[in-house]
């Protein structure tokens, strides 16, 4: 949204300009993982909704002695959440390494960490986690991505 400028001239913007509320829930909702298609080792196993974010806690699981890391917010292998034509940019990741260093995670082991988007407009619309821009599902790229995630409200 754009600010606009009130009529004596200032340059300043109006009250009315900035939103007040988001389009998300007033309080935080659990989710339950109902569906995902994983194109790899990780996998969401939890979700939370709420006006201040989408949090997502995601599994991965090593099968091979690879180290791990991601990409930082702003990077252009970060991840994002797609759901329909509306792209949702990580604010924070927690729980794993982030930039140039790598972390260990042994064969067999699960490392869960957690991804934090702004709040999803319609939380129960299936939507997918990308990391960077890449062609989605080619069998050329390492990245982490899955499709098809569907949540349902906890009760």
């Amino acid at each position: 949204m754009v600010p606009t400028t009130d009529t004596s001239g200032s340059r300043s913007p109006t009250a009315a300009a900035f939103p007040t509320s988001l389009s998300a829930p007033a309080t935080d909702q659990l989710y339950t993982v109902i569906a995902q298609t994983p194109k790899s080792t990780l996998k969401v196993i939890s979700a939370q909704v709420g006006k201040f974010g989408t949090v997502l806690t995601v599994e991965y699981t090593a099968t091979d002695g690879r180290k791990v890391d991601i990409s930082a917010p702003n990077d252009k292998d970060a991840f994002f959440l797609r759901q329909g034509t509306t792209r949702y940019l990580i604010i924070a990741p927690q729980g794993i390494v982030v930039g140039s260093t790598t972390q260990a995670v042994a064969v067999g082991s699960a490392l869960d960490f957690t991804l934090t988007f702004p709040p999803l407009d319609n939380p129960t619309q299936a939507f997918d986690l990308v990391e960077g821009e890449h062609t989605v599902g080619s069998s050329a790229t390492s990245y982490w991505d899955i499709e098809g995630i569907q949540l349902q409200a906890s009760s």
